[in-house]
């Protein structure tokens, strides 16, 4: 399920999850210019890849291992998610990494410039 603030797809633009409705979401195109409501049906998750583990502010020196945090707390080896040296699970899509990221430090995750 969509957050507030996961990025998704919405007819390939990006977009920022606004609100959560029944039956859908409002959302807000990437660079800001329009708000729209649409249905679950038409959203459609991003693969988390490396560029948006870069971009996230994952650092990585092989492209296998991504580290955020100086301490190692949080990292990606592949797409599994590690907290504390614990896998917790796969994550497939940026709305997953966003999510679980929120629930363990409480900040949103956002794309770094």
């Amino acid at each position: 399920m969509y957050a507030l603030n996961n990025l998704v797809l919405v007819d390939r633009t990006l977009t920022i999850v606004e609100s959560v409705t029944k039956t859908g979401i409002n959302f807000t195109t990437f660079n800001l210019e329009s708000y729209h409501e649409i249905s679950f049906e038409d959203i459609k998750p991003i693969v988390l890849n490396n560029y948006f583990k870069g971009r996230f502010g994952f650092i990585s020196e092989d492209f296998e291992i991504w580290y955020f945090d100086k301490n190692h707390d949080i990292y990606l080896i592949g797409n599994e998610f590690w907290f504390r040296g614990t896998c917790l699970r796969l994550v497939e899509y940026v709305h997953q990494l966003q999510d679980l990221y929120f629930a363990l430090v409480g900040e949103e995750l956002v794309l770094q410039d």
